[in-house]
C-alpha cells in the first residue's frame, strides 16, 4: 500500500450502480429498464449503488485525483462535519423523481461544506496508484490545515447521570426503559407519533476504552436509522450511529438525538408513502393539478402507492410528480 500526502484543491461526490455479477457500471434506459453492457436486461436489485468522492490533490510535484469510496469516504467527509450516515437517512424511502431531487440537494451541501472546509488542508491517504495518475483511497490517515498543529485526542469517561440528564432534556416526551446489560446500560425511549411507535435506544459502554455510544432509531419495531450499517470489525456490522469516548462526547450526543427527534415526521411519511391508495385518495390529491393532467393520471391509476401514483404522474408531466412530492414533504418547496 502506498502513502500519499498531498492538499486538497477540488472535490465532488457522486453515485452509480454496478452490476453485482461482473462489476460493470449499468445504465438506466427510458422507461426505467437497467441494463449491464455484459449481463444485458437486469432487475435493479442484481445492481448495488456505489458512491465515492473524487478529490484533486496537489503533491508538489505532481496533481493526482484520489478516488475515495467504501470505508474511506465517510472518513474523509467526518473530518469537514458531514455525517455520512445522516446523509444517506435523508434518501431512505425515497423512489424516483423524489430520490433523484434530495440527491442533487445532498450533493449541493455536501460540496458546498468540503468548498468551506476541506480545500486547502492536507490530507495523508494510504491505498493504490493506479494508471492515469488516479490514486485508489484504502485507508484516511491524518487531515490537517497546514499551518496548525494535530491535538491528541483523548478518552473521556462517562457518567450514567450525565446521559440521563441529556436524554431527558432531548427527550422529555419519551417514555424510558432502563436496563442493565452486565455492566453496559441500554436506555429505550419509546414514544406514539400519530399511530407510529417510535423507539429511539442507547447503549452506553460509560467506563469502556475505545468502546463507543450506539443509538438507533426504529419505527413499528422495525429498523429504520441509520439508513445503512457501519463497520464496527473486520468483518462485522452493526446498524447503529457511534459516538466515541472523547472530548465533546455530551454535545455530539446531544445533536444526535436532536437529529433523530426532527426524523419523526419523516419516518411517518415513509410510513405512509409504503400504504395502499384508495381512488378517492388518488383524487384528493391531485385535486389541484389542471383537469387535464388529472384525467390522464386518473386513467393510468390501477392502485398502488404515493410512490406509484409519483411515477405515473411523472410519465403525465414531470412537473405534476414533483408537485405530488412537495405536497406531501418529499421535497422542499421552492
Amino acid at each position: 500500500m502506498v502513502k500519499l500526502v498531498g492538499k486538497v484543491k477540488t472535490f465532488s461526490i457522486s453515485t452509480l450502480r454496478l452490476c453485482k455479477q461482473c462489476g460493470k457500471k449499468v445504465k438506466t434506459e427510458s422507461g426505467g429498464t437497467i441494463r449491464c453492457p455484459q449481463c444485458g436486461i437486469m432487475d435493479w436489485r442484481q445492481s448495488e449503488r456505489v458512491w465515492f468522492a473524487l478529490v484533486s490533490l496537489d503533491v508538489i510535484d505532481i496533481d493526482v485525483t484520489a478516488f475515495f469510496f467504501g470505508k474511506s469516504l465517510p472518513q474523509l467527509l467526518g473530518h469537514f462535519g458531514v455525517s455520512w450516515q445522516m446523509y444517506k437517512d435523508r434518501l431512505k424511502g425515497l423512489r424516483g423523481s423524489a430520490w433523484f431531487e434530495k440527491y442533487k440537494e445532498i450533493k449541493n451541501e455536501i460540496e458546498f461544506r468540503a468548498r468551506q472546509h476541506l480545500i486547502g488542508q492536507v490530507i495523508v491517504s494510504h491505498g493504490v496508484m493506479e494508471k492515469d495518475k488516479m490514486f485508489i483511497v484504502k485507508r484516511l490517515g491524518e487531515v490537517k490545515r497546514p499551518d496548525l498543529p494535530t491535538e491528541r485526542i483523548r478518552f473521556v469517561e462517562g457518567k450514567l447521570e450525565e446521559l440521563l440528564e441529556i436524554t431527558q432534556r432531548i427527550l422529555p416526551d419519551y417514555r424510558k426503559h432502563h436496563e442493565l446489560w452486565e455492566e453496559t446500560p441500554v436506555i429505550r425511549f419509546e414514544k406514539l407519533f400519530q399511530n407510529i411507535e417510535i423507539e429511539i435506544g442507547v447503549r452506553a459502554p460509560l467506563i469502556e476504552y475505545a468502546k463507543s455510544y450506539r443509538v438507533w432509531m426504529r419505527v413499528n419495531g422495525v429498523h429504520m436509522f441509520p439508513a445503512e450499517p457501519v463497520r464496527v470489525g473486520k468483518e462485522s456490522f452493526s446498524w447503529v450511529y457511534r459516538i466515541y469516548h472523547t472530548k465533546g462526547w455530551k454535545e455530539k450526543l446531544e445533536k444526535l438525538l436532536e437529529y433523530l427527534t426532527n426524523l419523526e415526521a419523516h419516518s411517518l411519511k415513509i410510513v405512509e408513502a409504503a400504504k395502499k391508495l384508495h381512488v378517492e385518495q388518488v383524487k384528493d390529491i391531485l385535486h389541484d393539478l389542471s383537469p387535464e393532467i388529472r384525467d390522464d393520471i386518473l386513467e393510468m391509476w390501477h392502485g398502488g402507492s404515493i410512490w406509484d401514483l409519483v411515477d405515473i404522474a411523472s410519465k403525465v408531466d414531470r412537473e405534476a410528480g414533483i408537485h405530488i412530492l412537495k405536497k406531501f414533504g418529499f421535497l422542499k418547496e421552492t
